[in-house]
Parts: C-alpha cells; sequence; structure tokens
C-alpha cells in the first residue's frame, strides 16, 4: 500500500477504508470489455479524451444513466452524446 509507506494513511486507515467498502453495494460491469476496443475508443477519439474517461462516457450512454463529473472535457463529450449531466455540487 503506497499511501501507506507514504505514512499519508496507517493500516488502520486502510483497514476501515476495505470495510467501508465491502458495505457498499458495488457491482462489475461486465460488457465493458466488450465495447473497449471499438465504442470507449472511439468515444475516446472523437472528444480527445483518455479512454479511461471514455469508458465513464459509454457505460453512462448503455445503461441510460447522467453522468456526474467535474471535468469539463468529460462534460463536454458527454454533452455532445445527449447524456444528462449531474450538477457540480
Amino acid at each position: 500500500m503506497a499511501c501507506e509507506r507514504g505514512n499519508r494513511i496507517t493500516e488502520a486507515d486502510s483497514v476501515r477504508f476495505l470495510a467501508v467498502l465491502a458495505l457498499l453495494n458495488i457491482r462489475t460491469d461486465h460488457q465493458t470489455e466488450q465495447h473497449a476496443g471499438k465504442t470507449t475508443l472511439g468515444l475516446a477519439r472523437h472528444h480527445g479524451l483518455s479512454v479511461y474517461d471514455a469508458a465513464y462516457v459509454e457505460l453512462a450512454m448503455r445503461l441510460g444513466l447522467p453522468l456526474a463529473a467535474k471535468d469539463e472535457a468529460l462534460r463536454k463529450a458527454a454533452r455532445a452524446v445527449g447524456l444528462s449531466i449531474l450538477p457540480e455540487r
């Protein structure tokens, strides 16, 4: 754990963080990899995004969900493909 080695967090902090993660209803999207080579890469190229950021846009498009982002390039790409964007707060 790099953060522990850098003394930014303690081992106890790591344990608490992992316990909180275990309580969350996190789902893994197994279809993302099927779209990475074509749709996601195309979005990245067309909108000048990293593939990492384009994956968020692709997932929101596919699931019909609004996008939550503060990054203006990501918000601009989301608007361009017709996604709703959650307000910055």
